[in-house]
């Protein structure tokens, strides 16, 4: 029941495979807890990692593509000031 990345949405970056963040926000809630330790070791545009920064979540993400690394690394830093915040 989570439709796919709306194809004029913001949240959508172009990467062949990415998941809905409404879909990897389902999934971390039911799977951990605030503060937990979230990693992907795969992260491919980083959906997990910017879903689990925004759930309160420690994050750990490594991919070996440096395109994808390279977007992953826009979108979390992207992310950081909010979750800075939100840890205040």
């Amino acid at each position: 029941d989570v439709p796919p990345v709306n194809p004029i949405s913001a949240e959508l970056i172009g990467y062949a495979t990415q998941k809905p963040e409404a879909l990897l926000e389902r999934v971390l809630n039911a799977a951990s807890g605030p503060d937990d330790l979230i990693a992907a070791f795969f992260c491919g545009s980083g959906t997990t990692g910017v879903v689990a920064l925004k759930l309160g979540r420690r994050f750990l993400g490594l991919e070996l593509q440096q395109n994808y690394l390279t977007m992953a690394e826009r979108r979390l830093s992207a992310v950081m000031p909010l979750f800075t915040q939100m840890a205040k």
